[in-house]
This record gives C-alpha cells, sequence and structure tokens, in this order.
C-alpha cells in the first residue's frame, strides 16, 4: 500500500494567557475552536495547515525495519502463551475457564470487527 500521512499542527499556549474565569474562558475556547476550523478548511482546500505551504517543517518518517521482527515475535510470544494456557486448562480441567476466556477473546475481537467497519471502512459522506 501506499505510506501513511498525517498532518500536526502544533502551537505553545502560555498558561497565564488562558483567562481564569468562565465568561473568558468561554470566548477564549471559542476563538480556539474558529482558528482549528478555519485551519482545517485550509487543509480540505490547499492540503496545508497554515502558515506555509506546509513543506517547510516536513519531516518524513521512517519504520525501522526491525519493527517487523518486533511484531513476529510479540505474535509468537502471544500463540505460545495461548497455547500454553489452553494445555494448562485441558490438564487441570478448567473447562468454564477455558470457555470464558475463549467466550470473552471471540467478544472482543467481534468488537474490534465492528469499530474498524464503522471507522476505517465505511465511507466518507463527504
Amino acid at each position: 500500500g501506499r505510506p501513511a500521512e498525517f498532518h500536526v499542527f502544533m502551537e505553545a499556549v502560555d498558561p497565564k494567557a488562558i483567562p481564569r474565569e468562565e465568561e473568558g474562558l468561554n470566548s477564549w475556547l471559542m476563538k480556539r475552536w474558529e482558528m482549528k476550523d478555519a485551519r482545517l478548511a485550509r487543509f480540505h482546500k490547499e492540503g496545508h495547515l497554515g502558515g506555509d505551504d506546509g513543506t517547510k517543517k516536513r519531516k518524513q518518517l521512517m519504520v525501522r525495519a526491525s519493527t517487523g521482527q518486533t511484531l513476529a515475535v510479540a505474535v509468537g510470544w502471544w500463540l505460545l502463551s495461548t497455547l500454553v494456557f489452553i494445555r494448562w486448562c485441558v490438564q487441570y480441567a478448567f473447562y468454564r475457564l477455558l470457555a470464558g476466556v475463549a467466550l470473552g477473546t471471540l467478544l472482543l475481537l467481534v468488537l474490534v470487527a465492528v469499530v474498524l467497519q464503522q471507522v476505517h471502512f465505511k465511507k466518507s459522506k463527504r
């Protein structure tokens, strides 16, 4: 697939510049929200969040080659741990524990699948 791309806008805010009273804070927050909306509108129109054309401070993040190895080791460890747990449950006749863990794992996988479907794979309505 193509590399993932994400855009971040960061700005330092002096805590002393944040109003303490409720009315001033509400006004300050609304102004910040409007600034955020303007940045997002600019991003959708021009492809950057503002300030420059988005290339001045652009950084390319690389994924280390060892990341794949780390993932493989983590999955291997999970598989080994799961097999040892299953063997232990069967050896000591903890079938209800095994069934409960299996059901919980299945429900978790279904929940993750539903969330992924709703968040990542659903077509945008824009």
